[in-house]
């Protein structure tokens, strides 16, 4: 099994384990480059974020497609070290890469490509408060997304569509967005968006039906899968979604529990955004 199987079998450190292997069997130039992307992309996901900088550092590709990629990985890091550890001053370097990348991937023809290039450009459009900009790259990323028939580059933009029409009420299209996404990421196997495609869908029947068994089922089995890949970003909201959880229903020390887990992971990974809002919800547990 190669790495990038045991990747989206949710063997991530098997997947890593191997892949750092490879590396060290002097392989080519090419097969080099592709292995520095792509543990690049997946090393800042289990805690190794100097690690991740420092592959990509390491590839010089010269193949479009994979400099494309390179771009792409790239502004996912300088996104977590804006958005969630505060190591970065603003979006910009991460919304400058995405730019390059959908501009490279555009040149050669990746639908593909373009396509997520897309969706992760909405949700930095929506993190600077741009709605109605998120939602536009959005909907193009999931138009051409269905139109290659690209299940993968469905389900951000339905999960962040659909997370638009659960803030502003419409619960049934709200539903049909979100289950959609969570019922493509399983058939497909995609463990990371799985893990939150089950956080959201929790989140959608506690407000449509109340179902607090029904919505932790979904809290624990986010809980499970980021356990099972060392997925240091689900481990951190899938606790703060049982802490939520257990407050919301009256079991306080259970939620302290949570939020704790959810705080030492936090300091753990330099997540400064996560520890300051475990800080709050402690204090507001006490």
């Amino acid at each position: 099994m190669d790495y990038q199987t045991l990747e989206w079998a949710g063997r991530w450190s098997e997947a890593i384990t191997l892949a750092e292997h490879l590396l060290d069997q002097n392989p080519s130039t090419e097969q080099a480059n592709e292995l520095h992307v792509w543990l690049g992309g997946i090393l800042w996901k289990v805690g190794r974020m100097v690690d991740s900088q420092s592959h990509l550092d390491a590839a010089h590709p010269n193949d479009l497609l994979l400099k494309a990629r390179k771009l792409y990985e790239q502004g996912e890091l300088y996104y977590i070290q804006h958005g969630v550890m505060k190591t970065l001053p603003d979006f910009d370097a991460a919304l400058h890469a995405h730019q390059e990348s959908l501009a490279l991937r555009q040149e050669i023809g990746d639908k593909e490509g373009q396509s997520d290039s897309r969706s992760r450009l909405g949700v930095i459009y929506e993190q600077l408060g741009d709605h109605e900009k998120a939602k536009d790259y959005y909907t193009q990323s999931l138009l051409l997304a269905e139109e290659i028939n690209y299940p993968h580059g469905q389900t951000r933009p339905l999960t962040h569509l659909g997370l638009f029409k659960l803030k502003d009420g419409e619960i049934e299209g709200a539903a049909e967005y979100l289950e959609r996404a969570l019922q493509i990421n399983q058939e497909i196997g995609n463990i990371e968006r799985l893990i939150f495609g089950h956080m959201n869908v929790g989140r959608l029947v506690l407000i449509r039906d109340n179902d607090h068994a029904a919505a932790l089922e979904h809290f624990q089995q986010a809980l499970k899968l980021s356990e099972q890949t060392g997925f240091k970003l689900g481990l951190v909201v899938a606790h703060m979604r049982l802490g939520l959880h257990f407050q919301g229903t009256g079991l306080a020390e259970r939620a302290k529990q949570h939020f704790t887990t959810m705080r030492d992971i936090a300091i753990d990974c330099d997540y400064h955004v996560f520890e300051e809002q475990a800080d709050l919800m402690l204090g507001a547990s006490q």
